[in-house]
C-alpha cells in the first residue's frame, strides 16, 4: 500500500485528485493507495511534525498561509528524498519546484494521463526503495522501520545505537555497528562509511569533509581518525562520481 499526502486549499481540487488517484489505482491491479487529505499546508506540516510519513506528496503551489514550495522545504527536512508532485495554475513556479527536486510539475487543468505520468515517476521507484528499509528494535520494544536513504549517521552510545535521520533520532537496542554496516552494505553498497570508532556515516548526507571532521547537512560534525582524511575524501569522491 502506498500512502500519499495531498494538500490543496480548494475542496473541489482535493476531491478531483482523490478521484484521479482511485482511477490510477484501478488501472494498476494489486495496487492500493491510501490518500491523506490536507486543506492547508500548515495542517500538513503539523502532522509532519508529529512524526507522520508518506510514500509521496502532492502539493498545490499557491495556497493561503504558506506556499506549496515552502511546505516542500519543510517536508524535505523531515522526509529527505520523498517524491513530491507540484500542481499549479501556471508554470511560474516550475524552476523553484524543480530546484526542490520535484518529480513532476502539473499545470491546471491537467488530464488523468498527466497525473498518471506524475504518479508513475513518483511511485515507480518505490519497490526498490522499500527494499532499503532497516528494521530497528527500539528501547520500548517497538519494531520500527526506517529508509536507509534517510539515515544521516549512526553512533554507538553505551549499549545502544542512536540512528539519526533527517527528522528523528531512534535508539536501537539490539544491533551492533558491525551488523548495521553489514546490513547497509547489502542495501546500499558503498554508500555508508565508518570514519571514526563508534560511527557510521551516510555519504549522501555529507556537506563537507575537513582534515579532522566530516560536516553533515544538518550541521553535525563527525570526527575523522588521524591520517584518514585523504582516504575518506577519496572514498567520497569515488562515490559521488560513481553515482554520476
Amino acid at each position: 500500500m502506498f500512502s500519499i499526502a495531498i494538500c490543496d486549499d480548494q475542496h473541489d481540487q482535493l476531491k478531483a485528485i482523490g478521484k484521479a488517484l482511485d482511477s490510477y489505482a484501478a488501472s494498476h491491479p494489486g495496487m492500493e493507495i491510501e490518500p491523506e487529505f490536507f486543506a492547508n499546508p500548515l495542517q500538513l506540516i503539523g502532522k509532519l511534525s508529529s512524526g507522520a510519513e508518506w510514500d509521496a506528496v502532492i502539493l498545490d503551489v499557491c495556497m493561503a498561509g504558506m506556499m506549496g514550495t515552502e511546505a516542500a522545504r519543510e517536508i524535505r527536512k523531515k522526509l529527505g528524498s520523498i517524491p513530491i508532485i507540484f500542481i499549479s495554475i501556471s508554470r511560474e513556479y516550475a524552476v523553484e519546484a524543480f530546484s526542490l527536486n520535484a518529480v513532476h510539475y502539473l499545470v491546471k487543468p491537467y488530464s488523468q494521463d498527466d497525473l498518471d505520468e506524475a504518479l508513475d515517476r513518483a511511485l515507480g521507484p518505490l519497490p526498490a526503495r522499500s527494499s532499503g528499509k532497516v528494521m530497528l528494535k527500539l528501547r520500548s520494544g517497538i519494531l520500527h522501520s526506517v529508509d536507509a536513504d534517510s539515515i544521516l549517521f549512526i553512533e554507538s552510545v553505551g549499549y545502544s545505537r542512536l540512528v539519526h535521520t533527517d527528522g528523528n533520532i531512534y535508539e536501537e537496542t539490539r544491533k551492533t555497528l558491525s551488523s548495521f554496516m553489514e546490513e547497509l552494505g547489502k542495501l546500499r553498497p558503498g554508500m555508508f562509511i565508518q570514519p571514526y570508532r563508534g560511527y557510521i556515516v551516510n555519504m549522501e548526507a555529507i556537506r563537507t569533509i575537513e582534515p579532522r571532521r566530516i560536516v553533515l547537512r544538518n550541521g553535525e560534525g563527525i570526527l575523522i581518525k588521524r591520517g584518514d582524511f585523504r582516504r575518506i575524501r577519496d572514498q567520497y569522491f569515488s562515490w559521488s562520481f560513481g553515482k554520476g
